[in-house]
């Protein structure tokens, strides 16, 4: 559950990054795929790579004995297309990716008092997903 207790934080977020053993995940899903995949322009995503995740924990939480509660922690908004795009260009995996208007959900995040307490500011994309890559 989600406590707010004095020593406690919980982070309300999304994460996204390689599995051990199964491919349920979006990354994994999309790299195990071969031909043609479904990029949905209006599914707005606001979360992380697990290496941008585990530096805000390891930064901003740890060092940081003052910051307890609830928060939403979230990067920059994103549809579920444009990440499909980045991820295929970074991981060179030629995927041909369709894009999809018909499919809407937004579930974006807002971490403006996180932001505001911890003094973190969320890297592009483009570099956590750079990140990830040269990480795995």
């Amino acid at each position: 559950g989600e406590v707010g207790y004095d020593n406690c934080v919980t982070l309300r977020t999304s994460i996204i990054g390689r599995e051990l053993k199964t491919r349920v995940g979006l990354l994994e899903w999309f790299l195990s795929t071969k031909d043609t995949v479904q990029g949905y322009k209006k599914a707005i995503y606001t979360g992380f790579t697990t290496t941008e995740l585990s530096k805000i924990i390891a930064q901003h939480i740890i060092p940081n004995p003052s910051i307890s509660g609830v928060y939403n922690v979230s990067s920059t908004k994103i549809s579920k297309f444009d990440l499909l795009q980045l991820i295929s260009k970074v991981y060179d995996h030629p995927v041909t990716i369709l894009p999809n208007t018909d499919f809407v959900c937004d579930r974006s995040l807002t971490s403006d008092r996180f932001q505001k307490v911890s003094g973190y500011k969320p890297p592009s994309w483009n570099s956590m997903i750079n990140e990830m890559f040269n990480n795995n």
